[in-house]
């Protein structure tokens, strides 16, 4: 089911919306939807990594080691 929303636009980003949507053969509506669809789906894709990464954390809590520099690298520390 869709809602109806009414959003006030500049009017030169209403025109350039209106020729990228007529580019693309699509409703100045349907252009719209899809790049919130697209902005919403990657926000939940980004909360559900950032969910995966704190269970992480939390399971793993103080056993987790601090790596220095010399261990990733290879370089020792006083070297820029």
């Amino acid at each position: 089911m869709y809602k109806n929303v009414t959003i006030a636009l500049p009017e030169h980003v209403w025109r350039k919306a209106r020729e990228l949507a007529a580019k693309r053969r699509k409703s100045l509506s349907a252009l719209i939807r899809e790049q919130l669809e697209a902005l919403t789906q990657e926000k939940n894709e980004l909360e559900e990594v950032t969910e995966e990464i704190l269970t992480i954390m939390q399971e793993h809590f103080g056993t987790l080691t601090k790596w220095r520099r010399e261990e990733l690298c290879g370089v020792p520390s006083g070297t820029p």
